[in-house]
């Protein structure tokens, strides 16, 4: 009878131990599902990184030239500027001679109209 109850109770512990191998095979291959889907899912974050890092990088290139333009820009105007003040400095400085001048010739007229009219008076 005991070995009929040892018997039974290895036949209930072998049932036992084929179910758990069988779900912990189960676990471990939804486990590696989970692994594999995850490792895909990394590694297209991985490469939309990459992609968005080679775009940072391209955008910095631009914006590197276009602030290089932006600078030759401001110094040529800053040039034209300075260039176009000396011009109209010295135009201005010219019509202040010329009007200087007229005002000189202005008061000799003056001067010799009222001469002129002394006489006639």
């Amino acid at each position: 009878a005991l070995e009929e109850q040892l018997t039974g109770q290895l036949a209930a512990h072998d049932k036992a131990v084929t179910k758990l191998e069988a779900v912990l095979t189960s676990a471990v291959d939804a486990a590696n599902v989970k692994v594999t889907s995850a490792e895909h899912s990394l590694l297209s974050v991985s490469k939309d990184a990459a992609e968005a890092k080679g775009r940072v990088l391209e955008l910095g290139k631009q914006l590197t030239g276009q602030q290089a333009a932006h600078d030759k820009a401001v110094t040529a105007h800053d040039k034209a500027v300075t260039k176009l003040e000396a011009v109209l400095t010295s135009a201005v400085d010219a019509a202040n001679v010329k009007v200087t001048s007229a005002e000189h010739s202005l008061l000799s007229v003056s001067k010799d109209a009222a001469e002129a009219k002394g006489r006639v008076l």
